[in-house]
């Protein structure tokens, strides 16, 4: 009976149960031994114990023997090749995003080379060890405590909640689960205050999360960043995402998917290929737009659709609170604001109230100041 060992090895960032690990072995098998290929095979699994390595990951080792039991056993070393080359591909499959199961033994680094000149697998190391260039390293750790971060912002607990809610799934996961947030309304609702808060909490930007506008962020750009990084943050916070062209966002929907990949592909470098799983939390002021860009390919992506709207009169009182508070001003300014740029103009835009707070001051007491604003408005352009 022809007998061939190999040893395949996971390293993450996160202890893993038994079980999956166990479901994720045979998923590799099962497709290394799938269709003609399987025919006269056995084969057998050695646990070991999972350990951590030098860096802190976890490690996931297990010895599979592989057996030839019928058939023409002369024909069996290059059938086992055969299964060897897709044992290693279905270990970096994009399933298993930036923590592939690698393969080792004897006659493996061959196999690996030929792969590698398919441009199918990254290369073997020159110590026998396999190495994937595009492993992400485990530094994107995010922070989900909401502590006092979100104190300052009034008026949008259930939006808060839903995007907090769609972090620790993802969390909780290791980012299988990602439920991506768009926060739609006009401007001045507070989506962005909303997600420069969640990057607060979160932790360092470019190592807990990206921070991109989408008006200035380039196809070319954003491929660079996500492919010759050396680690990938777990999340990605997209302003404006519907002000920029169809060409430059495409990227993102391998990256949104469940692939999680993001892909280069030209004529000098071939194809390039990167599991990226990123959490997206992205901000719209035109949802109707957005659903039309890439004919709704995009929107499809985000689970989640959150509404804010301009705030109202309570909570404007509540902005004009702070905002009187941080310059040492006067409660009193805040009634006739309210009073005149909220029932007389119509005005709920808080980048339009909160100057007219805290430049009035007195004058808006006795209404002086509300009279300047009058006397100096543009006049309305006449109907033709």
């Amino acid at each position: 009976m022809s007998e061939f060992p190999v040893t395949i090895t996971r390293r993450v960032g996160q202890r893993t149960n038994d079980e999956t690990i166990k479901k994720q072995v045979l998923k590799i098998i099962g497709r290394a031994l799938a269709g003609n290929r399987g025919n006269g095979w056995e084969y057998s699994v050695g646990l070991r114990a999972p350990r951590k390595d030098e860096n802190g990951l976890w490690v996931f080792e297990r010895k599979v023997v592989f057996k030839k039991t019928s058939g023409h056993k002369g024909n069996a070393e290059k059938q086992f090749r055969s299964i060897c080359k897709f044992l290693i591909k279905a270990g970096q499959s994009a399933s298993f995003a930036q923590y592939p199961w690698l393969v080792t033994g004897s006659g493996i680094k061959p196999l690996y080379d030929e792969l590698v000149d398919e441009g199918k697998v990254a290369p073997f190391a020159s110590d026998e060890k396999p190495v994937i260039k595009n492993v992400v390293k485990n530094l994107g750790e995010i922070n989900t405590n909401l502590g006092d971060h979100f104190n300052h912002i009034f008026g949008r607990n259930d939006q808060i909640k839903i995007v907090h809610s769609a972090l620790l799934a993802a969390k909780e996961t290791d980012f299988q689960s990602r439920f991506h947030c768009v926060l739609e309304g006009p401007p001045a609702c507070g989506k962005s205050e909303i997600l420069t808060a969640v990057g607060k909490m979160l932790g360092k930007e470019n190592q807990a999360f990206l921070k991109w506008d989408a008006t200035s962020t380039t196809k070319a750009g954003a491929e660079r960043i996500l492919l010759e990084s050396d680690y990938i943050p777990p999340v990605l916070i997209m302003e404006e995402i519907e002000k920029t062209d169809e060409s430059s966002l495409r990227w993102l929907l391998g990256i949104l998917d469940h692939r999680a990949e993001i892909k280069k592909v030209n004529f000098n470098i071939g194809q390039r290929a990167r599991n990226a799983k990123l959490l997206c939390l992205a901000t719209v002021n035109d949802i109707e737009l957005f659903k039309r860009v890439m004919s709704g390919a995009l929107y499809s992506r985000f689970a989640h659709e959150i509404h804010c709207p301009r705030p109202d009169r309570h909570t404007m009182q509540k902005i004009l609170e702070r905002e009187v508070t941080r310059v040492n001003g006067k409660t009193e300014w805040i009634e006739p604001t309210l009073k005149f740029c909220m029932e007389e103009e119509g005005i709920d835009d808080p980048r339009k109230i909160i100057p007219i707070c805290l430049c009035g001051r007195d004058d808006l007491l006795d209404g002086s100041y509300q009279q300047a604003i009058r006397n100096t408005k543009p006049p309305k352009t006449k109907e033709s």
